[in-house]
């Protein structure tokens, strides 16, 4: 669970929730009312927010008022809970849809001004994704890049270490990247895996360069083999997104500076490098930078 929380910069009312989703608003007395953050949890309410009761949440008319009490402009529930709702006079809008997790963090994307527009958005699909998304973070930041990861591994913006549980849901994601660029980062690594992300968590990001391992797209091409490792997550693919795999020229510089014991292997770390090589940085950068990180290992 997640939230999106004091950081919108999107108006957004309980009418364009009806427009935009779906969502049940009975009379549409509350379309004008405006929503200034998300919560899919009680404890993170703020004042402002929407509630939408998440998976695992009891819904009964105590959660409703719980929620008012915590500052809630509105509770979100689900459709099949309406007939008990029916007869309640609830101090704040009851509202009843089923978005899916694409749906959110599509809304949270756009409550928070799509961030990933304003980041440089690195993905990194296939095998161990973890250790190669830290080694590509570690290269960009010593490439001059300020720089976030989100990983299971670890995830943190800039020098600011994130606690999250994982897998990380679109409010959480969009959360992440909006801090990201608040905090300064230019560029944000994401390890696109079942293990640091949850269906539909990236609906809202669109991806600048995916790289992909070696074991993702066997009789694919690499443009079919990105969208395809993507798609359960809905991230956002266009003619500027760059695909790499493994270069040779990546394999190279990756060979000369591996040692047994250092935590990455050749693979991995050349996938990295052949991501950065795609966003414009010389092989002659790359083996400075990455000398300069085995001088401080």
């Amino acid at each position: 669970m997640g939230s999106v929380c004091e950081s919108t910069t999107e108006r957004t009312t309980i009418g364009d929730l009806r427009d935009r989703f779906g969502v049940d608003i009975g009379s549409g007395e509350a379309a004008p009312v405006t929503v200034t953050s998300i919560a899919d949890d009680l404890q993170s309410v703020t004042p402002g927010a929407l509630f939408i009761a998440g998976a695992g949440v009891h819904v009964s008319p105590d959660l409703v008022s719980a929620a008012a009490d915590r500052g809630a402009y509105a509770v979100l529930l689900p459709t099949s809970r309406k007939p008990e709702f029916n007869s309640l006079d609830p101090d704040i809008p009851v509202l009843f849809g089923d978005l899916t997790p694409t749906q959110l963090s599509t809304l949270a994307a756009q409550m928070t001004g799509y961030p990933a527009n304003q980041l440089a958005i690195f993905t990194v699909c296939g095998g161990d994704s973890a250790n190669c998304s830290e080694a590509l973070a570690d290269l960009l930041h010593v490439l001059g890049n300020p720089v976030g990861l989100l990983s299971s591994v670890g995830s943190y913006s800039l020098e600011r270490d994130l606690t999250y549980s994982y897998p990380l849901s679109g409010l959480e994601v969009e959360a992440m990247l909006f801090a990201a660029m608040e905090d300064g980062a230019t560029s944000v690594v994401i390890d696109a895996s079942d293990t640091t992300l949850s269906d539909g968590a990236l609906a809202g990001v669109s991806v600048d360069v995916c790289g992909l391992l070696d074991d993702v797209g066997v009789s694919d091409s690499p443009d079919e083999a990105m969208k395809r490792s993507l798609a359960r997550y809905g991230a956002q693919i266009s003619e500027n997104t760059h695909t790499t795999t493994r270069t040779h020229d990546s394999d190279e510089v990756a060979a000369e500076n591996v040692k047994d014991g250092d935590g990455v292997t050749v693979d991995q770390l050349s996938i990295g490098i052949a991501m950065v090589m795609q966003a414009g940085i010389r092989k002659s950068g790359i083996r400075n930078a990455l000398r300069v990180i085995r001088d401080f290992a």
